[in-house]
């Protein structure tokens, strides 16, 4: 789900730091399976080819486009979310009510499905937007005071 999210996305100029620089994924916290994401490792979206990382820290995500956090790590969401909110980073998680926590793309299970939350304000705020056929399938999230 996220390779078909990642292409409904517009990234800001600055995101990159040329026009052949790989997409960089970054693995944030324990994800139950990593291996469903590193499948990814290689792939290209909008001409970009994508490159997955594990990340340690908050400090580390600075070089890449995407942090996808683990289910696993919403307890730390609000201590690491802020340090990425006003930098051109896509931030992506399974983890309940991410959306509502400050994350831009929430993947949600629904009925023999994934769902999706999107936060557009968390989104504007570093710059980023979604084509109206992505917003079309997602349920938009107001960030909870």
């Amino acid at each position: 789900m996220l390779f078909h999210v990642l292409e409904y996305v517009d990234w800001p100029a600055d995101a990159f730091p040329n026009e052949t620089a790989p997409l960089q994924i970054g693995l944030f916290g324990a994800i139950p399976f990593p291996e469903a994401l590193e499948v990814l490792e290689g792939k290209s979206v909008q001409g970009r080819r994508l490159v997955i990382k594990r990340l340690a820290s908050a400090a580390e995500a600075a070089t890449c486009q995407v942090v996808f956090f683990g289910a696993g790590e919403k307890d730390r969401l609000a201590q690491v979310l802020p340090q990425l909110s006003d930098r051109a980073i896509l931030t992506v998680s399974e983890a309940e009510g991410f959306a509502e926590r400050g994350g831009m793309v929430g993947l949600v299970t629904g009925q023999n499905r994934i769902l999706l939350e999107i936060n557009r304000d968390a989104a504007r705020k570093a710059r980023f937007s979604f084509s109206s056929q992505l917003l079309r399938l997602a349920k938009l999230a107001k960030e909870r005071p």
